[in-house]
C-alpha cells in the first residue's frame, strides 16, 4: 500500500509487527486530514456552545429578575423550548429561540431599568 507524498511521489506504507497500519487519513502523520464533514462539524460544536451559553445567560437573568418583576415569568416557556430544543440536538432552533428571550430581556430592561441588565 502506497500514499503520495506532499510532491505528488509515492511513499511507502510501513507496517511494523505488532503495529497498526498507518491510517491513510494521516496528512502529514500528525494530524488527520480535515474533509467537510470535520467543518461541519466544527460549526455544529460552535452553534452548541453558542446555544447553551445563550441559555445559561437568560437562565440567570431571570433568577434575577423575578423577585424584581414577576411579570417576566412569561420568558419562561420560551426559554424551556429553547432547552428541549437543544436537548434534542436542534442546535441552531435551540439559539434562535434563547436569543429571542435575550432580546425580549433587552427590550424590558429598557423599559423597566430596575431590572438586571440581560
Amino acid at each position: 500500500m502506497t500514499q503520495f507524498g506532499l510532491d505528488a511521489t509515492l511513499l511507502p506504507t510501513v507496517s511494523l509487527p505488532g503495529l497498526p497500519m498507518a491510517d491513510p487519513t494521516m496528512s502529514s502523520g500528525l494530524m488527520p486530514a480535515v474533509g467537510p464533514s470535520m467543518a461541519i462539524q466544527a460549526s455544529d460544536e460552535a452553534v452548541r456552545q453558542q446555544a447553551a451559553a445563550v441559555i445559561q445567560r437568560s437562565y440567570r437573568w431571570l433568577d434575577a429578575s423575578m423577585p424584581l418583576a414577576p411579570q417576566v415569568a412569561g420568558l419562561i416557556s420560551p426559554l424551556i423550548t429553547a432547552v428541549h430544543q437543544y436537548e434534542a440536538e436542534q442546535y441552531a432552533a435551540s439559539l434562535t429561540g434563547a436569543v429571542a428571550v435575550v432580546q425580549t430581556a433587552q427590550a424590558l430592561h429598557g423599559a423597566a431599568p430596575i431590572l438586571p441588565t440581560p
